[in-house]
């Protein structure tokens, strides 16, 4: 356990530019993020592939990427850390839901524009089918492999 005062003078030097200060923090209160990781671990479907150590260190990724971050004491670190670790596990059973339903879908449907049988200006080798799956889309040259608009 780390001596009283001495987590929050870390959050302090972390918040006025100290990088190394969250490096130092995070040791003194491993303990009790794995506590309140075992806490979040219980409340979930179960995550067999998740420990609450696995649950720490991505947190800990996730927190030290955070740019801004800013912590008054030891308590409002472990609510940081708890609100990052339900974020972490959201994400993951996302991800799950996604892989189940097919993987990630590109945000832009190429089937749904209108098919053009016009040739980009400048292009000898239009084919008004896309490179990827043949299908017949606006816009896509094979000369470049690359979106163009049509003439």
């Amino acid at each position: 356990m780390a001596e009283p005062g001495e987590v929050t003078r870390l959050l302090r030097a972390y918040e006025a530019g100290d990088a190394e200060a969250f490096n130092r923090l995070v040791p003194l209160v491993y303990g009790e993020l794995r506590r309140v990781a075992r806490g979040q671990l219980r409340r979930g479907p179960g995550w067999p592939s998740l420990d609450s150590a696995g649950l720490v260190h991505e947190t800990y990724l996730k927190l030290a990427a955070a740019d801004g971050l800013s912590m008054a004491d030891r308590a409002h670190l472990m609510a940081v850390a708890a609100s990052a670790m339900r974020q972490v596990l959201i994400d993951r059973a996302r991800g799950r839901l996604r892989a189940k339903r097919g993987g990630v879908r590109p945000r832009s449907w190429t089937a749904r524009a209108r098919p053009s049988s016009r040739r980009p200006s400048g292009c000898s080798t239009w084919t008004g089918r896309s490179p990827r799956c043949g299908s017949a889309t606006s816009g896509w040259c094979a000369c470049s492999n690359a979106a163009s608009s049509p003439a």
